[in-house]
């Protein structure tokens, strides 16, 4: 509700538009955070599931290096963990598509936004409700509707 005495024109671009903004550009970096963390996380999965396989592929010999790398073989098998791994990294790897997808469209529709609100908006109530229909099309917007759709639930993004 628009507090009286306050003009309904600058009331509706800080409270609607302005922190529409806000809010998107916020969820929209802690997207890209997660995103980064699963694209280390799938880094990480791949170089170790790699080594494990390259480890378990060694002929062994005799020292105290090949014990460590017989224990290592008898321990893990020959291609289990790399399965596992490069499952998990592809796992890792379509979530984080996934997250940067979600971003991309949290920044369109926030540089939408303020192109509109950068915009010389006339006095008259019929240019006035244009600018607001226009912004509100924005918001609910294909790219605004996909976001929710890839991340629907507002504590798991």
């Amino acid at each position: 509700k628009i507090p009286e005495g306050e003009d309904y024109k600058d009331w509706y671009k800080t409270n609607r538009i302005e922190a529409e903004i806000e809010l998107r550009f916020v969820k929209a970096q802690r997207l890209l955070r997660r995103s980064s963390q699963f694209k280390a996380f799938e880094l990480m999965l791949t170089v170790a599931g790699s080594s494990i396989g390259i480890i378990n592929n060694v002929s062994v010999g005799s020292g105290a290096a090949s014990n460590v790398i017989a224990q290592i073989q008898n321990r893990f098998g020959t291609w289990g963990p790399v399965v596992a791994a490069a499952s998990s990294s592809i796992a890792s790897h379509i979530q984080a598509v996934k997250l940067d997808t979600n971003a991309a469209a949290q920044q369109e529709t926030i540089h939408k936004l303020r192109m509109k609100l950068s915009e010389n908006v006339g006095k008259s109530a019929a240019e006035w409700e244009t600018f607001v229909l226009s912004c509100e099309d924005i918001l609910y917007s294909h790219a605004s509707a996909k976001s929710r759709r890839l991340n629907s639930n507002p504590d798991d993004d």
